[in-house]
């Protein structure tokens, strides 16, 4: 997986695994999303330095409502995370 609209995301994350799950980046274009399995070495790394990109790790036990309007806010806005 990699760079997605919001869509494609939501329905990747519908179905992924609470032991799996999915992490969510920023990219230039907020309309478009980076979408990474969260458990890799590389993504850890990223989750673990705070990179201000990440916009959050979902699976499919999240309210999807939520998700959703995260995603949407982050792409409307084009606001960095702020940690």
């Amino acid at each position: 997986m990699t760079i997605s609209a919001i869509d494609l995301i939501m329905r990747r994350i519908s179905v992924t695994e609470r032991e799996s799950p999915l992490a969510v980046f920023l990219t230039p274009d907020h309309m478009f999303m980076d979408c990474v399995f969260a458990n890799t070495v590389n993504t850890q790394a990223r989750i673990r330095n705070c990179d201000p990109d990440l916009i959050g790790i979902f699976h499919r036990d999240i309210n999807p409502v939520h998700i959703m309007r995260r995603l949407r806010s982050y792409a409307n806005s084009g606001v960095q995370n702020d940690y």
